[in-house]
Formats: structure tokens, sequence, C-alpha cells
């Protein structure tokens, strides 16, 4: 579902909006694993506007290309609250430390669609009103 001006239901990256919701339910699947059962999972940047939209990234106002990466992200107040000095946002390589089958899943991923693939969380409420597309659970 796209929200915040998205105009895609099916990020770039993906062949199709099945391929799309797989890796999404196997990304809740994941959180699930590790007894994180708030999840709500979703897709951010340039995979969904098309451009870099980063103004500190060197990707900034880019298209999105064969190099760019996905950025999936997880709202979620069970994993927020794990990491109490992000409060409101815990990056990729956070993530991927502390819950150790993302790693797993994000190399499948990136194999997958031969780009970098990564989770990031929110807190519910903090994530940047900017173009993304919410998964809603099957």
């Amino acid at each position: 579902m796209p929200i915040n001006g998205a105009t895609r239901n099916v990020p770039l990256g993906f062949e199709s909006e099945t391929q799309f919701h797989a890796a999404s339910q196997e990304l809740m699947d994941a959180m699930a694993e590790n007894g994180i059962n708030d999840a709500t999972v979703g897709v951010r940047g340039s995979s969904v506007t098309g451009f870099g939209g980063n103004p500190r990234s060197p990707t900034f106002g880019q298209p999105f290309g064969p190099s760019s990466d996905i950025d999936l992200f997880v709202e979620s107040s069970d994993v927020v609250s794990a990491f109490k000095n992000q409060p409101n946002f815990v990056p990729p390589d956070r993530m991927i430390d502390a819950y150790p089958n993302l790693e797993a899943w994000s190399q499948k991923w990136s194999e997958l669609l031969g780009r970098p693939v990564s989770p990031a969380a929110w807190k519910p409420g903090a994530l940047p009103s900017t173009p993304a597309i919410l998964v809603k659970p099957q």
C-alpha cells in the first residue's frame, strides 16, 4: 500500500508483486522468530521514489539504477525499546548484529535481487513522512 505520496505498489528492483511480498513475509517471519511480533514492514528510499532522496548521500538526486540498494523498514516498539541509546531509529548494521537471522535474510534477498537489501527499524510514529510502501500482513 503506497503511503506519503508514493505512487507505486511494488518497489523498483523487485521482479513482481509476488516476489516483493515473499521478501516482506520472510522479513516478518524472521522478526517473529526473534520474538518481535509487533513489526510493521515497508520500503522507502529510491526504490519507491525512483531517485536518491537523502541529501547526505552521494546518490542524492540520482535515478534508481543497477547499484541502488533497497531500504526496508520495520516499525516496532519491541525492537526500538531494546536499543536504549537509539530511541527512534536502529540502523541496518545494528539490526543485523542484534538479530542474526536477519543477516541470512539480507544475504538471500541481496543475492536474488543483485543489489544490497537491508532492514532498519523505526519507532512507530517516528518514520519520516517520505514516500513509502507499507506491507499489509497476508
